[in-house]
């Protein structure tokens, strides 16, 4: 749990700092990790990384969500917040300890997004999403 504390306190930190460390999170994601020039800096572009694929991913189980009645947009909740469970809890371990710890749980949580990303978007797997019922307003 301490892991999922560490950009809160990376973002009090830089406040603090006077920006010292924001450059880097202010660059393109792709090259953010090769620039930064500190432990600090490393840590703000995994939190940015990670941001940008937990809101792709957020849009992709929108976009599965929207097709589905009641029952089966329990089923997905459920699905949606065991797999969140899982991330945290593999990447809490993965993390490792140490200064290197917030970078490590950002970038694996940014691959286990994009990952689930993947999955949400090969739904269905048998059928086009244009053959299914239409995108149902709601929540």
């Amino acid at each position: 749990m301490i892991v999922r504390r560490i950009p809160a306190a990376i973002l009090f930190l830089t406040l603090c700092l006077g920006g010292q460390g924001s450059d880097a999170a202010d660059q393109d994601p792709a090259t953010c990790l090769q620039t930064a020039g500190n432990q600090m800096q490393l840590n703000l572009c995994a939190a940015a990384i990670e941001r940008i694929e937990e809101e792709k991913m957020t849009r992709s189980y929108n976009d599965v969500a929207c097709h589905l009645d009641p029952a089966e947009k329990k089923q997905l909740e459920a699905s949606q917040n065991a797999w969140r469970a899982y991330r945290m809890a593999w990447c809490d371990f993965d993390a490792g300890g140490g200064s290197i710890s917030g970078l490590n749980a950002g970038l694996c949580s940014a691959d286990l997004a994009r990952d689930r990303t993947r999955v949400l978007d090969s739904w269905p797997a048998n059928v086009t999403r244009d053959r299914l019922a239409p995108c149902r307003p709601g929540p």
